[in-house]
């Protein structure tokens, strides 16, 4: 799909792929925002760019000439990047691509944030900011109205300092945040932990994992129907999230072999630090930080760790 900005005009796609697609691989937002950026000659030259939760790379490849470092938990995210970037003719190396539990390598002068779904995520995001912000660093969050509760306007100015707002274009709206000295900076309160009900398994969870403080009413029903006895065998925790169905799967198939799928990092994290604190070094699982459809490859063992 073509996507025209300022910066220039694009081919695009969306992952997972799919016949007779509907969706955009961007928003109103990524056009705002890009707009926004032509309109005030940002990058300057020799500014260092952060670019957090690109959805599918549309930002990253508009603005990949300043070289910036694009930050997602989604792996998704990171593999329609670069297939969009390889497609545009971009060389290789011209975004850096982290995942969201690497810590940051650089101090930036501009960073951009689409705001993600997950609240969580975002205090998590804007935490990690501080110490990587060069003096007069500009920050812009941009989002769909729909997607911009008070909450986040809350916890911009908690987590970082005053706001302020561009009128809305298109259903699309830009926060533009300052970054101050706080007399009490804020501490990073992720990973959460809990402990499961009903057993003596404490579950840790990331910033982006969904019901990151109990367990949720659907998870707790399903946990009443999984089978036990299968014997030697493999289960697969296919979209994992914190791991909790396989962690009672394997408690109730000691003899199984375990894998836990999801596409977020943060997910993955968690499903092995749970298992590992639940199961120590007794019993192997093997973790996967992918798409569904690669649930297979695990069971051959490719492109896993233990």
């Amino acid at each position: 799909m073509q996507f025209i900005a300022p910066q220039g005009v694009f081919d695009l796609i969306r992952l997972p792929l799919r016949r007779n697609e509907l969706l955009q691989p961007f928003d109103a937002a990524d056009e705002y925002l890009l707009a926004h950026l032509a309109e005030q000659g940002l990058p300057e030259s020799g500014s260092r760019v952060l670019i957090m939760n690109d959805s599918f790379g549309a930002l990253a490849l508009a603005l990949s000439d300043c070289r910036p470092d694009a930050v997602s938990d989604s792996f998704l995210s990171h593999q329609a990047t670069q297939i969009n970037l390889d497609g545009n003719g971009k060389t290789q190396g011209a975004v850096r691509l982290l995942h969201s539990l690497e810590t940051l390598p650089s101090a930036y002068d501009l960073v951009l944030i689409k705001v993600p779904k997950t609240l969580g995520l975002l205090e998590h995001q804007l935490i990690s900011l501080r110490g990587h912000l060069r003096p007069n660093a500009q920050i812009i969050l941009a989002g769909m109205v729909k997607m911009l509760p008070a909450s986040v306007w809350q916890t911009v100015e908690r987590l970082l300092g005053p706001s302020t707002t561009a009128l809305a274009r298109k259903k699309a709206k830009l926060i533009f945040a300052k970054a101050i000295e706080l007399e009490n900076p804020p501490k990073n309160p992720y990973p959460v932990r809990y402990r499961l009900e009903n057993t003596d398994f404490w579950i840790v969870n990331h910033a982006n994992v969904f019901s990151r403080d109990s367990l949720d009413i659907g998870t707790r029903f399903f946990l009443e129907y999984l089978p036990s006895g299968l014997g030697q065998c493999e289960i697969v925790d296919l979209g994992c999230g914190n791991g909790v169905v396989g962690l009672i799967a394997a408690q109730k198939n000691p003899e199984a072999a375990l894998h836990f799928v999801d596409e977020s990092y943060m997910a993955v994290a968690s499903a092995k630090e749970n298992f590992e604190a639940a199961y120590g070094t007794e019993r192997k699982a093997m973790f996967q930080v992918g798409q569904g459809n690669r649930a297979i490859s695990l069971l051959t063992g490719k492109g896993a760790y233990n």
